[in-house]
């Protein structure tokens, strides 16, 4: 009877091994492993951090920001939006974070006339690369968002 019991209690502990071990994390598997290459860093730690364009568009073909102009970015995670400045015009968003996967909703933007030559493309361009976020890289003071038709870089204010 005893033996019974024992043997009962050796399978039962070693189900619970099993499936405790079964619901751990793989190796290499971490927040940190997900969140987007470079150094991996998360981009909630930069929640309510300003960060400023430096310059956008397709790998091979990125444009600087214009001069005496400012296109800042700033994520409120409690909210999960995210907005800025584009440069003339304010503009903002609803996103969603899973893993190193960033995307928009729609972005929003006031229609102010821009006078300077170039801002409005360059806020068109930027509008258009925000409205396509797929994923970013965090590094540093570096953020790089990855887009469907290019990238936008950006540094800690």
């Amino acid at each position: 009877m005893m033996k019974n019991k024992t043997i009962q209690f050796s399978l039962i502990f070693g189900l619970l091994v099993l499936l405790i071990s079964a619901c751990a994390p793989a190796a290499g598997n971490s927040a940190d492993a997900q969140s987007g290459g470079g150094s991996g860093e998360d981009l909630q730690a930069a929640d309510g951090v300003v960060w400023q364009l430096v310059e956008y568009g397709p790998e091979g073909a990125m444009q600087p920001v214009l001069a005496d102009t400012q296109v800042t970015l700033k994520f409120d995670f409690s909210q999960h939006t995210l907005g800025g400045s584009a440069g003339c015009n304010s503009y903002s968003g609803e996103f969603d974070l899973s893993g190193s996967s960033l995307t928009t909703g729609p972005i929003m933007s006031t229609m102010m006339a821009c006078l300077q030559d170039g801002v409005m493309e360059q806020e068109q361009a930027v509008s258009g690369l925000l409205d396509t976020l797929s994923g970013y890289q965090l590094s540093g003071d570096q953020l790089v968002l990855i887009a469907e038709g290019g990238q936008l870089i950006f540094t800690r204010q």
